[in-house]
Parts: structure tokens; sequence; C-alpha cells
């Protein structure tokens, strides 16, 4: 769905909190801001293409965007650490991505966000997805794993970077969730969940940031539970 904040000019998100009109079906919501203008007008085009609101797309936003606020249940309001967030161009677009869970049937939703903003902040930052799609998970398992490594160049960082936080995501049969920066073959612990439950996702922010150079890898590895599948399990 394609909102205007009606900027006058650029702002930073130091807060948002998503407030999901029907959790019976709403899965998941991200905000994303439009790159630029000609973005803008391909979700227009799209948008308009079958007379009904909004456009259809599975994943991400459709368009070249970056992410701003992601909710997922049991997240709350969501404050970024003093001095942090994230830019929007003044007349910029922004488009609201929500995932619907029909299985529990059709509902009406109007799923709404409410967006704090400042003029300038100390730490302009970004949201960047990292993960492992190429999920291959048997059915009738206690304790399967899977792992995935990104080198942090990959992301599209060319300098160091400072980690602020992270919001972890897995789906029913999550069961663990860990992320290790791994540096020289030495491995630190970024985030462990030791016991994941899908109805109480939160983002974790630190004290402290932490650096990351452009040849260290993330590390992740997630333990699932597919004793409940009779089919094997993949991304989506």
């Amino acid at each position: 769905f394609i909102l205007d904040p009606e900027l006058d000019r650029e702002r930073y998100v130091t807060r948002y909190e998503v407030m999901p009109g029907d959790q019976r079906v709403v899965h998941h919501v991200i905000l994303y801001a439009a790159r630029d203008r000609a973005a803008e007008l391909q979700a227009q085009d799209m948008a308009q293409a079958d007379g009904r609101a909004g456009y259809s797309c599975y994943g991400g936003a459709g368009i070249p965007s970056t992410m701003i606020a992601a909710w997922a249940p049991g997240a709350g309001a969501t404050s970024f650490p003093e001095g942090t967030g994230l830019g929007l161009r003044a007349q910029g677009k922004l488009i609201m991505q929500i995932h619907y869970n029909m299985a529990s049937g059709a509902f009406a939703d109007q799923t709404s966000i409410k967006l704090t903003l400042r003029d300038q902040v100390d730490y302009p930052g970004t949201m960047t997805v990292l993960g492992n799609n190429d999920l291959n998970i048997p059915p009738g398992l206690e304790r399967h794993v899977e792992s995935g490594d990104l080198v942090v160049r990959s992301t599209g960082a060319r300098s160091a970077v400072n980690l602020w936080g992270i919001l972890p995501h897995m789906h029913e049969i999550g069961t663990t969730y860990r992320l290790e920066r791994v540096r020289g073959g030495e491995a630190m612990c970024l985030m462990d969940v030791a016991r994941w439950d899908f109805n109480w996702q939160l983002s974790y922010f630190l004290e402290q940031p932490i650096r990351l150079e452009p040849s260290d890898i993330l590390r992740t590895t997630c333990h699932f539970d597919s004793r409940s599948r009779d089919q094997v399990t993949h991304f989506g």
C-alpha cells in the first residue's frame, strides 16, 4: 500500500509503532521508503493495474526501496538507539507491505503505523535483511539445523559499519536462533535466542554498537522442530 507522509523536508525516523488491524490474519508488516521518484511511479503503476487498493507483491516492496520499520507478532513500539535514525526523503512516498495469513479465514483489516521523526540525527542508519533463503527442512525431525554465512561486504558495505541492533525472525517450527560475527576464524556471539517463540518477536539493541569490517562473516544458525510437518519445508 502506498502511503504519503507529506514531508516538506528530509526527516529521520527514530521510533515507530505498528498497530495491526486484525492479528488473526496480519502475519507481518514492513514499511519501506521508495528510493526515488522513478520507484514511486513504478509502484503507482502497479497499484492502478487492477482497480484495487495497493498491489500484489510476495516479497519486498516490488520497487527499489529501503526498509524503515518491521513488525511481527509480539512486537510493540520500537525506539532506535539515541542519536540514530533512518532517513526519509522530502516528498518521498512510503510502501507498507503486509503479509496476510489466510489460513484463519478472510477478515477486514486496517493496519496503521505511527512514526516519530526528527530533523537530524548523529548517526544516520540503514536496516538490512540478512538470512538463509535456501532452507530444506525434512519433516518429522525434533532438532534440524540450518545455517548460512554472509560476508559483510556482500551486504553493500564498502567500509566498516556499526551494528546497532538485531531483529531475529523465523516461523512457527523454529526453536533457536543464533547470530555470530566470525573474524579470523574466531566467532563472537551477537544474538542467541535459546527458546524461539513466533508470538514474541522483538528488536534487540546494543548498549554499544559492534564494529563490522567488510571481511567479517555473519553466521546464522537456527534449529527447527519439524515433527508437526508432513512435507519438506522451504523458504516462504
